[in-house]
């Protein structure tokens, strides 16, 4: 996921102080809620961004307080739909603010001179029109890269080589901060640290420039991993400015290195030094796009994503016509009237779904011929997926060196009939179709989005339906079928089981039914009625039923069983969705929508669609 940040405020000569933003959040603010949307907590920011838990606190409240978001919840869910949009205008805005850093380290550094500023200008260049994505003309690796500064490299040298006599050396008076057991700030003197780093196994793990707004000032930050003896691996962080050591963080237990470095997906150009190979992300499991499927109509298509040829792609695209200004419709242009006919294609969207018009088509899949980089698999598609056809290419597009992306084209008869965007994502399990619809979701523009009969001759589906709509809790429980888990002590996080009740050891075996929406929990059995009566309505309607292709358990949020049915209740308070996954006796699962409030949305992945080109 890439952050979004005001690219002014990275420029040249930025004086300190709070500006004026006309962005909707300030750059530090796009920072937290980025992180928010990686399910950091407060404590976990405060490290990745070296400020302090309260001033975390203070972003989370005034991001919330900007966007009128309910929760931290709310605000991930904001930031995976709203980053994207706001790449997709400011293009060059990303740009510089993943390049400007090389201007900003010359005028704080104001010793390089007028030739480095040329060639770095010139590198800066380069950058911007390599063609080539290939991350072995990058920066060096980690434990054994340096950085190629000579008085960076010292200090690199010395942190991972001198013993405790040799540090107190090269750091004088360095004092370093740590966290006590309670989170409390603690400084470390200089004995101190230097004793515990030279008794300690320790490798770099990476390098990269600082956060312009970090504190204190500093140009560059180094990580270690350093593992004491008896203890498991954790970060230190290094910041240096002139030089010299500025800085110096000592992680505790559970804090690994990468806490002390910046994100390899969203800002690979600060980095001087990457971290180890091994420790770098993968790109999603997929073919060559020289793999062929017998199937002439995607062949075809695979093969001009091999030429990179969006202007083939383009005119293998069937558009449909349909009348601009609509609700579901594309926009009309300039002067024309609503209700102009304009072509358009159906396009699934984060977690949308609409007709975009053929200039969106044509930008977006020029954008996917440059990145294609492997087709993951070929899925034949059941009656009633939207948007309709006969095959889905699952497509990996490379954004940067270390980030991927996840696409798809949907392909009838040689001709591409439908996309399905990106959502920001490398699963590639989330675009897989069901198997197949006992209840295929409605028309796209359907009139009734929601279909007012509740009998769809599966039994337990009807059973459940009758249940919800009469009001009839007593049935509605007896339909639930639970999952069993050991409760525990002292609850980690969201997601972990029950906390035991007085008399329980842990571990003891507890009746549980999964409920979800941004997030998950355990509600207990003897806990479960409220909410089935808050569910109790007559509203709802039945939106689709899915057969997932397999009961194994889902992704996060979607339960146990090989059955989905999703239900929609118009005009009410909320939910206004919900999903209920089914195995063969019982819901195991409840899921509420995220942020927006859509059926389509709630739809879950398919399991074990059928492939005409399996995934390697």
């Amino acid at each position: 996921m890439r952050k979004i940040r005001c690219f002014q405020c990275y420029g040249v000569g930025v004086k300190r102080g709070r500006p004026r933003y006309n962005d909707v959040l300030t750059p530090r603010e796009w920072e937290v809620i980025a992180l928010l949307a990686d399910r950091l907590t407060n404590e976990q920011i405060a490290v990745r961004l070296g400020i302090s838990e309260n001033t975390v606190k203070s972003h989370v409240s005034e991001i919330l307080s900007k966007l009128d978001l309910a929760d931290r919840l709310d605000a991930s869910r904001w930031y995976a739909v709203n980053e994207r949009r706001a790449l997709a205008l400011v293009p060059f805005f990303g740009w510089f603010e993943r390049h400007s850093w090389r201007l900003s380290l010359k005028v704080a550094g104001g010793l390089l001179g007028a030739v480095t500023l040329t060639a770095m200008a010139a590198l800066a260049v380069g950058v911007l029109l390599m063609d080539s994505r290939d991350s072995a003309s990058g920066p060096p690796h980690a434990p054994e890269g340096r950085t190629g500064d000579s008085s960076l490299d010292r200090i690199i040298d010395a942190l991972v080589e001198e013993d405790a006599d040799g540090l107190r050396s090269q750091f004088p008076g360095v004092v370093a901060r740590g966290l006590s057991p309670d989170f409390e700030q603690t400084a470390i003197g200089t004995e101190e640290w230097t004793a515990l780093l030279a008794s300690s196994s320790r490798q770099l793990y990476s390098v990269s420039t600082a956060d312009p707004q970090a504190s204190p000032d500093r140009e560059f930050d180094i990580a270690l991993g350093v593992a004491t003896p008896g203890s498991s691996r954790v970060g230190w962080r290094i910041s240096v400015a002139d030089g010299q050591v500025v800085d110096l963080t000592v992680g505790r237990d559970g804090s690994p290195p990468s806490s002390y470095s910046p994100s390899v997906e969203r800002q690979y150009d600060r980095f001087l030094v990457l971290p180890p190979r091994d420790e770098l992300p993968m790109p999603p499991a997929a073919h060559e796009l020289k793999e062929r499927t017998g199937n002439a109509g995607v062949d075809g298509l695979v093969s001009l994503l091999g030429r990179r040829d969006g202007a083939a792609l383009l005119s293998r695209t069937s558009f449909e016509q349909v009348a601009c200004g609509s609700e579901d419709s594309p926009g009309c242009l300039q002067a024309a009237p609503p209700g102009t006919m304009v072509d358009a294609l159906p396009v699934r969207d984060c977690p949308g779904f609409a007709l975009r018009d053929a200039d969106f088509v044509d930008r977006w899949l020029g954008d996917l011929a440059e990145k294609a980089l492997s087709l993951h698999a070929v899925a034949t598609l059941p009656d009633g997926y939207r948007p309709g056809g006969e095959h889905l290419l699952i497509i990996v597009t490379q954004e940067e060196p270390y980030r991927w992306e996840v696409s798809a084209l949907v392909e009838e008869r040689g001709q591409i009939v439908g996309l399905i965007t990106s959502c920001g994502g490398d699963g590639t399990t989330r675009l897989y179709p069901p198997a197949s619809y006992l209840a295929p979701p409605p028309p796209l523009g359907d009139v009734a989005p929601t279909r007012p009969d509740r009998e769809t001759g599966v039994p337990l589906v009807d059973d459940i339906l009758q249940a919800l709509t009469t009001g009839d809790i007593s049935a509605l429980s007896g339909l639930v079928d639970y999952e069993r888990v050991g409760c525990v002590s002292m609850p980690d996080g969201i997601g972990s089981p029950p906390e035991c009740l007085p008399g329980e050891a842990p571990g003891t075996s507890i009746e549980v039914l999964p409920i979800s929406s941004c997030e998950g929990h355990f509600s207990r059995r003897q806990g479960l009625e409220p909410t089935l009566e808050r569910l109790s309505s007559d509203g709802w309607r039945l939106y689709a039923v899915s057969d997932l292709g397999s009961a194994a358990q889902g992704q996060a949020g979607f339960g146990r069983g090989s059955t989905q049915v999703v239900l929609s209740r118009p005009g009410s308070d909320q939910p206004t969705s919900l999903a209920l996954s089914l195995s063969s006796v019982g819901f195991t699962s409840l899921r509420y929508p995220c942020g927006v409030n859509s059926p389509e949305a709630l739809l879950a992945p398919g399991r074990a669609p059928e492939f005409l080109l399996p995934p390697p």
